[in-house]
């Protein structure tokens, strides 16, 4: 492409708002409907399917471009082959991509948000036709984050370009759906075959063509599972956004890499050329060479190529460049099995004019650290890092995503060779069904991890088209190995759910600690070993072709929950013949085998429950009393959200509203339960949708949902501005009296699609006088009602700038760990509509709570960036010590830098030498930036911290009670001496309440 970059100055004074900002690639990856889009400790694989939608009538062989569209109402088809993905590949998402240039005349309309999107397989017997359709129409405006990205050109804002990524998940179930019922064995045989894009509307308008920016294509992103690929991690990262004479790095990180891994990208990007590179910028800075480049663990980078994307060189005797010509309109692509890669387009310089994919770049490499020494330097057992450089030189571009595949080390529980998930049926075959019978699953778990795990919990669900058989989920611990199989000794029942439920749904804790299986064992010689299993029947009326998928979850806390079988569902096919009637006659020998039923000991049962070994069986423990007539207390809990307004995005999952505390003022060592609770809920917009609300018991009080807590009650969505939740009176929901319980409120939040944000688009939760309903063995009373201090909630609007707290607000600390220097507050920042700065950010003691102040319990404070987001600051940004007056001081000229839409995130730091019964808390009482628009969100208050004994402190004899706080400054041997006892008060509190398998 040959184009004349200019500066239209003028332009640049009088009419900004014409100017529409383009996203840059990452740093993080690409977030769609509040999830993040990565795919993590799985058998993932990708491809990639991609065609252009322009066409060139006279190519130059030197600096081949398109010049014209192709007729839209045809489209253009790309072909599916084994190649490609691998027979068994199923796919687990997808998404439809498409990307056009705007016509002159409807710069101010809406874009082209609809194609048709169409399938035949290679043999003709599947079809598939949809009318694919982004969220809405948008205009080049209204940027929407992956949805939707849109930008005018920097240097011409006549010319504008618009793409679309849309979920058509749906679209290869339903292939698939078809392929079973044809009877195809495996997945993978029903996606091969010929997909068509057509009706996207094409401008080849002489203000696009004469400079060579023709822009018109389609892609679909593909992430499958198969047995065939080994465990990655998968990120995507979208940024649709032009680059000339500059470069972009990325970080990927989140992960662990094995012996000799392979990394696999694809960048995919519009209006690459052939043969053009300058040795001079004309922007004035550095000379940026065209390329891609990673680094792992070695300085440096290394430069990627290949044969579709030559390395070049280019010399005029004083300034040298060496690059790659990566954006050259030659694609190179691999299937799954591929060690090199095809050139769609031709191998340079012979170029292929009736292959090519014009007017873009779709190109994959992949770095095998076992066949190049190169990627071996930077990609070692260990290494959690890759970086990635994107260069463009005088060729411009527009990027529109990233996707990157890590081969990661196994997840702590994928046992080698093994599959976590099995089926015995009465066919006595692998993977078959039967219409009549109990089928047993069977799921095995092992840590095959390098350290011990913490708690171990099982959670499934039961399959489709099948009914679960009450008081059949067992589980075992102790095995002889028979035959190559590990056999159990001794089953031990687990209580269904009242009426009958399926305890599996609400997890079932199998381990307080799992030991690792040591270095050289395997499978059959690891001691360490837990299967739970249960039994389901098939469904009356069962399609013979229906495919049973099950997939279970194996969780430890610190990390994410791990998908059964590396997540590939068993399926389960209808069984052709050979069913047994009887159940003595099914094989279980893979699934635990036959032994007797019932306990031996204690450890054997569950949480709260004894053995009865004159009967084998688990109880309720006799010694953990109900307690009676209890005197409760409610109020907000310490960690719930606190701030006048906290500002959230249109589509957010997982948000805790509201931490609640519970006490029983007696303070007897006996349990009670939570039975319902109203959460009203205050909607100020119609538009505002608030679904899946949940009770989870915060075991660690900090107000987090971890990976260990679990719903105890939930309902789907609000009736009447009401949530009512209820739990069951029964183990799993029980409150104590001798400590505070603490619930948290979360919720899904949305903004119903195509409407336009208001600034009233909010929620207060509350709880009313008669909303909290106790159960105990008498006539509980509860105090502390209404709630009505809960946060309030407002959808961020599209045009602001709004700085507000995070999910990641530090939680408040214990007595004894206050005093030190400490991150108080986590904000997030984001500027909506236009780029911005923040120029000063002012604390304040906040008047009416008698907090400490500046100077006196509060030595100093600092404001620092939290780079990585993980609730940390690590980027100090500025300091002080002395500030300017007891209750307020003012961080001036900031100069800190706000992208359009990118969100930045920060901490407020202060170090605390706090007295006994101190209060503390710090506001953020304004935000100034460069536009001088207002700020949303502000103020913005610290959690209130308050500096008295805890009750594990207090050392009581005959002259009565002191509080033996310790400081972080104490001596060793002191902090020492406080920590056993802490240990030991806390051994004796939980003996009564420990099992090995706790639900």
């Amino acid at each position: 492409m040959i184009k004349v970059k200019f500066i239209i100055v003028l332009m640049l004074f009088i009419l900004p708002g014409m100017l529409f900002p383009s996203t840059e690639l990452g740093p993080d990856p690409s977030v769609y409907r509040g999830r993040d889009l990565k795919w993590e400790d799985g058998a993932y694989g990708y491809h990639v399917m991609f065609k252009t939608l322009l066409e060139s009538m006279s190519p130059n062989p030197e600096n081949p471009q398109a010049d014209k569209c192709i007729d839209p109402a045809k489209g253009s088809t790309y072909k599916l082959n084994p190649t490609h993905v691998p027979p068994d590949a199923n796919i687990h998402e997808a998404f439809l991509i498409w990307a056009g240039a705007v016509r002159t005349t409807k710069l101010q309309d809406p874009t082209d948000h609809e194609v048709l999107f169409n399938f035949v397989s290679e043999d003709g017997r599947i079809s598939e036709n949809q009318v694919i359709a982004g969220k809405k129409a948008f205009r080049i405006t209204e940027s929407e984050g992956f949805e939707f990205e849109a930008f005018r050109e920097s240097d011409n804002p006549s010319r504008a370009y618009f793409t679309y990524r849309v979920d058509v998940t749906d679209f290869f179930r339903s292939i698939h759906e078809k392929g079973r019922e044809l009877g195809n064995d495996f997945d993978g045989f029903s996606l091969y075959g010929d997909y068509t894009v057509s009706q996207l509307e094409c401008t080849d308008e002489e203000i696009y063509k004469g400079d060579t920016l023709l822009v018109s294509g389609w892609i679909v992103v593909m992430v499958y599972t198969s047995v065939e690929i080994s465990p990655k991690k998968l990120y995507l990262y979208n940024g649709f956004k032009e680059y000339w004479h500059e470069e972009t790095e990325i970080n990927v990180t989140g992960f662990e890499f094995p012996s000799d891994p392979e990394v696999r990208l694809t960048l995919a990007v519009y209006e690459g050329d052939a043969n053009l590179a300058s040795l001079s910028n004309p922007r004035g800075g550095p000379l940026i060479p065209e390329s891609l480049q990673v680094q792992g663990d070695q300085y440096g980078w290394l430069l990627l190529s290949d044969k579709c994307n030559p390395e070049a060189f280019r010399s005029d005797g004083m300034t040298s460049l060496t690059y790659t010509e990566i954006f050259n309109s030659v694609s190179s692509v691999y299937g799954w099995n591929d060690t090199e890669p095809t050139c769609v387009g031709g191998v340079p310089p012979m170029y292929n004019f009736d292959e090519m994919e014009w007017g873009m770049d779709v190109d994959t490499f992949v770095m095998d650290s076992s066949l190049d020494g190169a990627y071996a330097a930077h990609f070692n057992r260990g290494g959690q890092r890759i970086g990635l450089k994107i260069g463009v030189n005088q060729d411009m571009i527009i990027t529109n995503f990233l996707m990157v595949s890590v081969d990661t080390k196994a997840p702590t529980f994928d046992i080698p060779g093994e599959n976590e998930k099995v089926i015995c049926s009465p066919a006595n075959q692998p993977l078959t069904w039967c219409d009549d019978g109990d089928h047993t699953f069977a799921i095995r778990v092992q840590n095959w991890g390098d350290d011990l795990t913490g708690r171990v919990t099982v959670r499934d669900t039961i399959p489709n088209y099948m009914t679960y058989v009450p008081g059949s989920t067992e589980y075992a611990t102790e095995f002889d190995v028979v035959d190559g199989k590990k056999i159990a000794k001794r089953w031990i029942p687990v209580p269904d759910d009242d009426g009958g439920g399926f305890p599996l749904e609400r997890g079932l804790r199998v381990k307080d600690t799992m030991e690792f299986c040591p270095p050289g064992s395997n499978y059959l010689s690891c001691e360490e070993f837990v299967i739970v299993r249960f039994r389901a029947t098939v469904n009356p009326g069962t399609p013979k072709h229906a495919v049973i998928e099950n997939v279970a979850q194996i969780e430890t806390p610190g990390f994410s929950p791990y998908n059964t079988n590396l997540g590939i569902p068993i399926r389960v096919l209808s069984a052709t013949g050979g069913c047994v009637a009887k159940d003595e006659d099914i094989d279980l020998s893979d699934c635990g085998g036959r032994a007797e039923r019932g306990c031996e000991s204690d450890d054997d049962c569950g949480e709260f429950q004894v053995c009865d070994t004159d009967n084998g069986m688990c109880m309720d423990d006799p010694s953990i009393v109900r307690c009676k007539d209890s005197d409760i207390k409610v109020s907000v809990g310490r960690n719930s959200p606190t701030n006048d307004v906290i500002f959230i995005k249109p589509d957010t999952s997982n948000l805790v509203v509201g931490q609640l505390e519970i006490v029983n003022l007696s303070e007897e060592e006996c349990y009670f339960n939570l039975s319902s609770i109203n959460l009203n809920v205050a909607v100020d917009d119609n538009n505002v949708q608030i679904t899946n609300i949940r009770m989870v018991y915060d075991e660690n009080n900090n107000g987090i949902v971890d990976g260990k807590e679990s719903a105890i009650g939930k309902t789907d969505m609000l009736t009447a501005g009401t949530a009512r939740i209820t739990s069951n009176d029964n183990y799993t929901n029980r409150l104590w009296g001798d400590r505070p319980n603490n619930i948290l409120f979360v919720v899904d939040v949305a903004y119903r699609e195509g409407e336009r944000i208001t600034q009233s688009a909010s929620f207060t939760p509350s709880i009313d006088r008669e909303g909290i309903v106790i159960s105990d063995g008498g006539k509980p009373v509860v105090s502390g009602l209404p709630i009505n201090g809960f946060s309030k909630f407002q959808i961020e609007p599209d045009d602001a700038f709004i700085i507000t707290k995070t999910d990641k607000d530090p939680e408040i600390p214990q007595t004894k760990d206050m005093n030190t220097t400490r991150d108080i507050m986590h904000l997030r920042a984001v500027s909506n509509g236009e780029d911005d700065k923040i120029t000063s950010i002012r604390l304040r003691i906040p008047s009416g709570g008698n907090y400490v102040n500046f100077g006196a319990g509060i030595s100093s404070v600092a404001i620092y960036e939290d780079t990585n987001n993980d609730g940390s600051g690590d980027k100090k940004i500025a300091s002080v010590n002395a500030t300017e007056s007891p209750t307020i001081h003012t961080f001036r000229n900031l100069d800190i830098e706000m992208k359009e839409g990118v969100e930045r995130f920060f901490t407020i730091r202060a170090s605390l030498n706090l007295s006994e019964n101190d209060k503390m808390r710090i506001q953020v009482q304004t935000v100034e930036v460069d536009s001088k628009r207002n700020v949303l969100g502000t103020p913005i208050n610290s959690k209130e911290y308050h500096y008295v004994c805890d009750p594990m402190y207090e050392v009581c004899g005959d002259d009565g009670c002191t509080c033996t706080m310790v400081s972080v400054n104490d001596s060793d041997g002191i902090k020492a001496i406080f920590m056993l006892l802490s240990i030991l008060s806390l051994m004796i509190f939980f003996k009564r309440r420990s099992g090995v398998i706790q639900q």
